[in-house]
Parts: structure tokens; C-alpha cells; sequence
């Protein structure tokens, strides 16, 4: 019994759709949520020469909480299945890494060819580093699409995404054991 590439892509392309689905609507929930639920409001440091500060919206843990009990909710009341990541998690690995690469592309060109932070802020372009060193580090200070500031809100779906994984392996576990196991608590 080996490792067979075939089946592996066989499952990737077969969950792909639902990973892309479920992927979508994690990212909107996340986007939307960022924005109308509240949250203390902090300032960041002065960017730039014009010493402008941007604000901050704290609501992370809101919208974790929120997400995350609409998650079980839906699962625990057959809305959807509570195991439709677990099902699909080739497919979502793939759709959230083709994302990935995506947005840092669309990053580097929006920093390179379309920012406006030298007449917003008065900070000077980054000297080329090179472009894997520019893919890397980026190419603006603070990113922002449709007020949503990038980099503040970058960490949002990778690191509280695990918690899903992590509810839908607990569903899938009730299902196959009649009960979550001690493995999958701890």
C-alpha cells in the first residue's frame, strides 16, 4: 500500500466545488463581519511623512465566537453537515492555497503598479528587492482593499479557521463513535 498521486488528485478535483463553496462563504462571513460587528477602535503609529494614523477595529474574538458557534449550530441542527469540511478538506486545501497565491500576486501588482500610499501617507516607494524578496515581505506598508486593511485582517481565516477543522473532526467523530473521543477533545 503506497502513496497513489492519482487517487489524491482524483479527490481534489471532486471536492474542489464544495471547498471553493465552503472557502467563499467563510471568506465573506469573515469580510462582512469585519466590518458591522462591533469592536474597540484603536490608532496605529504615524505612517509615513504626513504622520497620518490609521484606526483599527478590534473584533476578532467576536467574530471567532460568533462564526464558530453559527459552525456547530448549523451542524447540530442538520442546516448542513457538521462533517462538510472534513468531506472536502482535499478540495479546501487546494481552493485556499490557489487563494493564496492569487492574492499574493494581486498584492504585488496593486503595490507596484496602483498604490496610493505615497500621496496618502507620503511614504516613499520600497527600494526593489527583487521580486521574490517584494512576494514576500510585500510591496506596500499597509495594504487595503475596499477599507479592509490586509495585513490586520490576513490571519483571520488561517488561524481561526483551524477551529472549524477542528468541529467538523468532532462531528465526524459523534458520527462514526456515537461520542467525541478523548483524542479528539485533547
Amino acid at each position: 500500500m503506497g502513496f497513489n498521486i492519482g487517487a489524491l488528485m482524483d479527490e481534489v478535483w471532486r471536492t474542489a466545488p464544495t471547498g471553493a463553496l465552503i472557502f467563499g462563504s467563510y471568506l465573506t462571513f469573515l469580510v462582512l463581519g469585519s466590518w458591522v460587528l462591533p469592536g474597540k477602535t484603536e490608532t496605529g503609529v504615524e505612517i509615513g511623512t504626513k504622520k497620518r494614523r490609521r484606526e483599527y477595529k478590534f473584533n476578532g474574538l467576536l467574530l471567532h465566537l460568533l462564526r464558530l458557534s453559527s459552525f456547530v449550530a448549523g451542524g447540530y441542527l442538520k442546516l448542513f453537515p457538521g462533517t462538510i469540511i472534513y468531506n472536502n478538506f482535499a478540495g479546501l486545501l487546494f481552493v485556499v492555497n490557489l487563494f493564496a497565491v492569487g492574492q499574493t500576486l494581486f498584492l504585488y501588482i496593486k503595490g507596484k503598479f496602483f498604490s496610493t500610499e505615497a500621496a496618502e501617507y507620503g511614504l516613499q516607494p520600497e527600494s526593489d528587492q527583487g521580486i521574490l524578496m517584494d512576494l514576500w515581505m510585500g510591496v506596500e506598508v499597509n495594504a487595503r482593499v475596499c477599507g479592509l486593511d490586509l495585513k490586520f485582517f490576513a490571519y483571520r481565516p488561517s488561524m481561526t479557521g483551524w477551529s472549524l477543522v477542528n468541529a467538523s473532526v468532532a462531528f465526524v467523530d459523534v458520527e462514526r463513535t456515537g461520542t467525541l473521543s478523548t483524542a479528539v477533545i485533547a
